[in-house]
């Protein structure tokens, strides 16, 4: 109860200190701290979760946690292509779950991240040899395509953060469709006969180019189009002369005058002497 021109006292309340996840992030095979790796926890049981980026030296915070078992994932937001991983290495959910008690810190939870392979590669029309932009790149492991990137304006594209083995690709247009034939990897016509690229971590697999075939125009619409002009007559040969059309006869205006009528100026009659 509060009443004016009173001060009410002792509302006190006791706040508990949160706990926190801490650990630095490398490369597994330079040791080298890695930047911009994003690190996320996840209570085992739901309902909470806490991220993080790692700083210049590849070192992150989660805090404000509650008690419980979190699940640790790494995840390379940088675009160099480091591989996902969790804590300490596990492949399923959740994974090494690490406890967390309030006003404590979990430390040391650490990781080491290993760099992917990568796919690059040049796509062009086959024709004329220009570089054609926004092509889909799509690629997968399995029964069929799962990701993509896109071309940039000089046909090139990148993919990475792959792990070791065999990938196929396909290749068609993001947007304008029915220009370019679409495309599998190396010039077959759907996913079953595509050949595989084989990748390996840390080494990238270039010149994975394709060049497009350009459709042939769609032939004009036989009806329900605009209506075509007339063939002109063979040269040489008279053509029917044009139908004269009768002129509507002008009104005549209504705000001009009529020329005046000349009138004839009397003779003078001669004074006798």
């Amino acid at each position: 109860q509060v009443s004016v021109r009173t001060e009410t006292a002792s509302i006190n309340m006791t706040v508990t200190k949160r706990g926190t996840i801490s650990g630095v992030v490398t490369d597994d095979v330079s040791g080298a701290r890695l930047a911009e790796i994003c690190v996320s926890g996840y209570r085992v049981d739901g309902g909470y979760h806490a991220s993080a980026v790692t700083n210049a030296g590849g070192e992150y915070v989660l805090e404000g946690l509650l008690n419980g078992d979190y699940s640790i994932n790494f995840l390379d937001c940088s675009g160099t292509g480091y591989l996902s991983e969790m804590y300490d290495d596990a492949e399923d959910h959740p994974g090494n779950p690490v406890s967390v008690v309030a006003g404590t810190d979990a430390g040391e939870i650490d990781a080491a991240m290993t760099l992917g392979g990568s796919l690059s590669g040049t796509v062009t029309d086959e024709s004329s040899g220009d570089s054609i932009e926004d092509v889909c790149v799509w690629w997968g492991r399995g029964s069929g395509p799962s990701e993509r990137v896109t071309t940039d304006e000089e046909g090139k594209y990148s993919i990475r953060g792959l792990d070791g083995g065999e990938y196929k690709l396909r290749f068609s247009l993001c947007y304008w469709y029915g220009i370019y034939a679409e495309e599998y990897y190396d010039d077959t016509v759907d996913w079953a006969s595509a050949d595989p690229v084989h990748v390996t971590v840390r080494a990238e697999t270039s010149g994975v180019d394709a060049a497009l075939h350009l459709l042939p125009a769609p032939e004009p619409q036989a009806s329900g189009g605009p209506t075509a002009s007339p063939t002109p007559p063979p040269l040489g040969l008279p053509t029917a002369p044009p139908t004269a059309t009768a002129s509507p006869t002008q009104a005549p205006s209504l705000t001009s005058s009529p020329s005046p009528t000349a009138t004839a100026t009397p003779t003078a009659t001669p004074t006798p002497t």
